[in-house]
């Protein structure tokens, strides 16, 4: 599976867009957010958005190209990341630099919107809680990488 960069930044910088607002969504709350748009898609379809490999950690599912494409993003001035309060520590905020043309098919926008709602409002704990009763996740050992295979094995 080839890493699909292009796809990955376009859902980053979506998600980015539907969730800077929210002052919980931090660099733990994107990352889980990320995998479970890319689970359920496989779930549904067969196929990967991104082929992001996700590793299982106390994090929850941290995708391992996300630093690379955060630091390209701001690099080239398309979202800038910023440390801010939240609660009794500071947690990495991302935003938009400008209003962008993300271009994502239908079906596609449906999942993403999907995951976006049912899970924006989750603290990093409450999401990394919640990841890990899924069962792709369980199944994985720590620091390694999670089968999207394991989708076809979650409880109806």
């Amino acid at each position: 599976m080839r890493f699909k960069k292009e796809k990955y930044i376009t859902i980053l910088m979506f998600i980015i867009s539907r969730c800077s607002d929210n002052y919980n969504v931090g660099k733990t709350v994107l990352s889980n957010i990320l995998y479970f748009i890319d689970f359920n898609y496989f779930e549904i379809y067969g196929e990967s958005l991104t082929n992001e490999i996700y590793i299982k950690s106390y994090l929850g599912a941290v995708p391992s190209h996300f630093d690379e494409v955060v630091r390209e993003l701001v690099y080239y001035g398309k979202i800038y990341k910023r440390r801010e309060p939240y609660f009794y520590h500071y947690i990495n905020k991302y935003y938009l630099t400008s209003i962008q043309n993300i271009d994502l098919e239908y079906k596609e926008q449906i999942i993403i919107n999907d995951v976006i709602d049912n899970l924006r409002d989750f603290s990093a704990v409450e999401i990394v809680d919640y990841v890990m009763e899924d069962f792709p996740f369980k199944m994985a050992g720590f620091d390694e990488s999670i089968d999207y295979s394991y989708v076809f094995y979650r409880s109806i």
